[in-house]
């Protein structure tokens, strides 16, 4: 591609790969060399947002020529007792609240996995992959301007105490809203012992500064969010957080320096490290699995949240609740010293 005068042209080029997951080799792009550089039939675009929006549709091309049941990418997990009693602990398990004993003693008669540990899977995914670049080709990705914007999490069988897991990635879609992309991410994990599939998820990735290349702003893959009831929360459970509480979190797995390290912070534009919002999510499922289901994991089916504003270690978390049904809870967390939304529009779901 070339500019000229405001201008930019752009040969019709070659797709070197038909699927997303395939590899672009050195040997593909030589072998195709001629119809790459082939001007003869080249395009005038009248800006960068334009040629973006072309790429966009030969990815989305690429992708709705994939099966509903193939995948982008697969990571593989082990995991026992001490990663998921060591996840309760970063999320405020403690041994004060009676509820907690069956996440934090592996011989306790009722020893169990907190649903939302398997939420670790899809970050993790993410971090140690291509995915998200691989979504937006276009644009080189900083990771200090990534941000998780939403995430669901729906839980299909009683979670081994340990496993072998394997998570499967697929890209879902790629969103244009204007000063960002947001990128739809579908996980899924299962059983690798027999095949059984125990949760399924999706998350919501804004890219700061990857719009404005005139996509769609909306999808049908897209899992709603709601607001909580217009009236007074039916019960309200607080619970500080401690100053290690990040540092504790992220030997779970999300490893992102966000959280850690000041300077990575400061360039993305905080005071100074941020709580992971999944950890803020695991804080507010424990409040309201012991309100309404005393403590009992077995009874959670499902969750949605979006992640509003960031918490700093150290501050406290205010889970307001509201019943509206027999099996749906509506929740939103707040900061008790700022009153500040940071966990809006979501709800969990209990059999």
């Amino acid at each position: 591609m070339f500019e000229y005068i405001g201008h930019l042209v752009r040969s019709s080029g070659c797709i070197l790969r038909q699927n997303l997951s395939a590899d672009v080799t050195p040997e593909n792009v030589q072998k195709n060399w001629l119809k790459i550089i082939d001007m003869t039939s080249a395009k005038h675009l009248n800006s960068i947002q334009e040629a973006t929006g072309e790429l966009l549709g030969v990815v989305e091309t690429m992708r709705s020529g994939i099966s509903s049941n193939e995948v982008d990418y697969v990571v593989k997990n082990n995991y026992n007792f001490r990663d998921t009693i060591l996840y309760a602990l970063g999320v405020g398990a403690t041994t004060q609240d009676p509820t907690d004993i069956r996440y934090l003693y592996e011989n306790s008669d009722e020893f169990a996995v907190l649903p939302t540990f398997y939420v670790l899977y899809g970050p993790m995914g993410c971090m140690n992959s291509s995915i998200v670049q691989d979504a937006i080709p276009f644009t080189q990705i900083n990771p200090t301007r990534i941000l998780h914007g939403e995430q669901y999490l729906e839980v299909y069988k009683q979670l081994p105490t340990e496993a072998t897991v394997e998570t499967r990635f697929k890209i879902q879609d790629v969103l244009d809203k204007g000063k960002g992309a947001v990128v739809l991410i579908q996980h899924d994990t299962y059983n690798v012992a027999n095949e059984e599939k125990l949760s399924s998820g999706q998350m919501s990735i804004f890219v700061i500064g990857a719009g404005g290349f005139k996509g769609k702003r909306t999808s049908t893959h897209t899992i709603s969010t709601v607001d909580p009831p217009a009236r007074n929360p039916d019960v309200t459970v607080t619970q500080k957080t401690n100053i290690d509480q990040a540092a504790l979190y992220r030997l779970s797995g999300d490893l992102n320096p966000l959280h850690l390290d000041p300077n990575v912070a400061m360039m993305a534009g905080f005071e100074r490290p941020i709580l992971q919002g999944l950890c803020s999510l695991g804080f507010s499922t424990r409040h309201v699995l012991q309100t309404y289901a005393a403590g009992d994991p077995y009874l959670f089916k499902s969750i949605k949240v979006r992640f509003a504003k960031p918490v700093l270690p150290g501050q406290t978390l205010r889970t307001d609740m509201w019943r509206n049904n027999a099996n749906r809870i509506y929740f939103q967390t707040s900061l008790v010293e700022t009153d500040v939304s940071v966990i809006t529009e979501f709800s969990a779901n209990t059999i």
